[in-house]
């Protein structure tokens, strides 16, 4: 899961982008020997995710995770859930508060790992990334499932008039 607010929910903001990375996957015999954990192995991993997802940070791993951009803030987030390896990958408004280059990067990333086959449900607010990324849309409006959409009818069109629909 990515959470909607990475500030809140998704990143512990005053910890380096190291032990973010790691945060889920402390209590593994890799990162940690009796009850210490193994900083040599998780900076180690942390460099390595570091380049797998283009996270750009100013001190490498030891850069303190409130001081990145949005967006690299998002992709520590991104990083984190998918080395978990899912089955479905659940991500709430992924592009919110980042630029777009950013954008352009987040997606790079969701449709490389829906390429591979993973199953990624998207909550969205945003039209536009709809229409970039899904082949499925389900359109919600005032708690109301308004419309379904496969493929070539996901349109601007279709998706704004079944969003009308849950106002009538």
């Amino acid at each position: 899961h990515v959470p909607e607010d990475r500030h809140k929910h998704g990143l512990v903001l005053d910890y380096n982008l190291a032990y973010n990375l790691v945060l889920q996957q402390y209590f593994e015999p890799r990162f940690q020997k009796a009850s210490f954990l193994k900083n040599e192995e998780i900076y180690k991993y942390a460099d390595q995710l570091i380049g797998q997802f283009d996270i750009r940070s100013g001190e490498g791993a030891d850069t303190v995770v409130r001081s990145m951009s949005g967006g690299n803030q998002q992709k520590v987030c991104l990083a984190r859930a998918l080395t978990l390896e899912p089955d479905i990958l659940f991500v709430s408004e992924p592009t919110r508060g980042i630029d777009i280059g950013a954008k352009t990067e987040v997606f790079d990333i969701i449709n490389q790992y829906a390429d591979r086959g993973l199953s990624i449900i998207c909550v969205s607010s945003e039209l536009k990334e709809m229409l970039a990324i899904a082949n499925r849309v389900v359109v919600l409006s005032n708690g109301i499932k308004t419309a379904e959409f496969t493929d070539d009818e996901i349109t601007e069109d279709n998706l704004v008039l079944a969003s009308y629909k849950g106002h009538h």
